[in-house]
């Protein structure tokens, strides 16, 4: 059994890598967004 102090660091990390990885898909989108704006520019 895993201590509570254990559990809440994993479910941080999870939250983290979560988050990173929503901020990659908007900075990727964000980019998509920019580019295009410079082609039709």
């Amino acid at each position: 059994m895993p201590s509570l102090h254990e559990l809440g660091r994993q479910i941080f990390v999870c939250q983290q890598e979560k988050s990173m990885k929503a901020n990659v898909g908007g900075l990727d989108r964000a980019a998509r967004i920019t580019a295009g704006v410079v082609l039709v520019a």
